[in-house]
């Protein structure tokens, strides 16, 4: 392992196993300071969707909305959407998955409220159209967790230097590495691609 440059805690915090999550070297203050401000406007803004689409009138005349249940109820809706994007981003290091994941809280709460104000405003077919652009949202997001392997925080690794090699799901439980099956272990059949 190269570590020419490297501090003793820098090595220390590499080499270490860890029980749960932890950052592999102290975070400086312009990071901590970062998350901070990241997850204290996430919940403020979803703070605010909750207001707003649980007290409406409340939330119009505190913000000085005009009285409209169903604009304030979408105002809500993206504020939730914007919330949970924010306060995710704080653990989750993918950025296509974190986009997803907040336009699919937006959108169906935005679905909900097309279903709910119908009376107030909207077509109909609003929230069946919403609604299947929701569904096509999970699917795309589960296919991205997926593709990565369902880790959408940071991993640090636990492998020690000298334990021998590292097994992946692709070796699959009874296979064991060796020189005749190299890592991956699928050197004579091609892996399928569905």
């Amino acid at each position: 392992m190269m570590t020419e440059g490297a501090s003793e805690s820098e090595i220390s915090a590499i080499n270490r196993s860890t029980g749960g999550w932890s950052p592999a070297l102290p975070m400086d203050w312009g990071s901590r300071f970062v998350l901070a401000v990241t997850l204290l406007a996430g919940l403020f803004m979803t703070a605010a969707g909750v207001a707003a689409l649980l007290a409406p009138s409340w939330f119009a005349t505190t913000a000085g909305f005009p009285r409209h249940t169903h604009f304030v109820h979408d105002a809500g809706a993206f504020q939730l959407g914007i919330g949970v994007t924010l306060s995710l981003a704080v653990a989750w290091r993918d950025g296509l998955a974190l986009a997803l994941a907040g336009f699919l809280v937006a959108n169906t709460t935005h679905a909900i409220n097309h279903a709910v104000d119908l009376d107030l405003g909207g077509h109909s077919g609003d929230r069946w159209g919403l609604a299947a652009l929701s569904l096509l949202t999970v699917v795309a997001l589960v296919v991205r967790l997926g593709q990565r392997g369902w880790v959408i925080g940071e991993v640090t690794p636990r492998h020690q230097p000298g334990a021998g090699p590292v097994r992946t799901p692709e070796d699959g439980p009874g296979n064991h590495l060796s020189p005749e099956r190299p890592a991956g272990g699928h050197a004579r059949q091609p892996r399928r691609r569905w």
